[in-house]
């Protein structure tokens, strides 16, 4: 027997209700507006359909002819079950990562990726740890972080708890370290092995794979300085995660695409970074071999 067509709202398309109406707008397609609707018992049945629902105990709140219509119109999928489960995109039962670290520089783009962390701390990895820099600090709020219980560093001196040496606690335990987005200054630290922060530091202690996403205006990154950096991280083992387009803030409303944004984004970045891992480990691991460092 065929499993039975459920109902779910397209969490693609946002709804605003105002009044008697309610307006759609979604990536790709024009907005429309549905009138003369209670927005107050429209709103009740998008909070129903925000889990997969039988199509009877969605006739208590509309008819079958306003039912269809909304489904022809894409404002409600029907499925099954596991269809409409996969579209809400859950947190996978085993992530791909236990342990990622993040390096955030001071990039502009460092705004972008605090609405990455949280992500990949529920899609990714088992324990996410953002290591910023200084200058990341003119950008973000590394305490808005901590409450998805995202471990926040900033001080190479600084223990906490039965952490005494931050940056060889958080090198040896990464499966991978990844600095999104990476500035030009902190292309030249890593390439030369200048200690200077926590975030250089883990760098150069980690056995694990390390990843940098540029993030710099295109006269920047074609520049030789940093293209020898660039190349100098490649023949050292780091992967270079290609910049893509991204607008130069400083030209504001005049910008246009140049290359040279984060070739990261929070549509990319799961896949981008599974990408990475070497192989897909055995978990979990045995008691003897938590903590120790991962050897490639």
């Amino acid at each position: 027997m065929a499993p039975p067509k459920l109902y779910q709202r397209n969490f693609d398309l946002v709804a605003s209700t105002r009044g008697d109406a309610v307006t759609f707008a979604g990536r790709g397609r024009k907005p429309f507006t549905l009138e003369q609707v209670d927005a107050a018992q429209f709103s009740r049945v998008l909070q129903l359909l925000a889990r997969p629902v039988a199509r009877r105990e969605l006739l208590a709140e509309v008819d079958g002819d306003t039912l269809d219509g909304l489904v022809e119109a894409g404002v409600i999928v029907e499925g099954t079950e596991a269809e409409l489960l996969e579209r809400r995109r859950p947190p996978p039962a085993t992530r791909p990562c236990r342990h990622l670290v993040v390096g955030v520089t001071g990039a502009v783009n460092a705004v972008h990726v605090v609405s990455m962390l949280p992500l990949l701390y529920h899609h990714f990895c088992d324990r996410l740890d953002v290591v910023f820099t200084e200058s990341a600090l003119r950008f973000v709020n590394p305490q808005a972080m901590s409450y998805f219980g995202i471990g926040c560093w900033t001080d190479a001196f600084a223990p906490r708890g039965e952490v005494n040496v931050p940056h060889i606690h958080l090198a040896r335990s990464a499966e991978l370290v990844v600095v999104m987005p990476a500035s030009a200054a902190s292309l030249q630290r890593f390439a030369s092995g200048a200690c200077s922060d926590l975030l250089s530091l883990v760098v150069a202690a980690t056995r694990a794979p390390v990843a940098v996403a540029p993030s710099m205006n295109q006269a920047m990154w074609a520049s030789p300085a940093v293209q020898r950096n660039v190349q100098q991280l490649r023949a050292d083992g780091f992967h270079i995660i290609e910049p893509g387009l991204a607008l130069e803030v400083s030209d504001r409303h005049e910008a246009q695409p140049e290359h040279g944004g984060m070739g990261l984004s929070a549509f990319t970045v799961v896949e981008a970074l599974s990408a990475l891992l070497p192989e897909v480990r055995a978990r979990p691991r045995p008691a003897a071999a938590r903590g120790r460092r991962s050897r490639r």
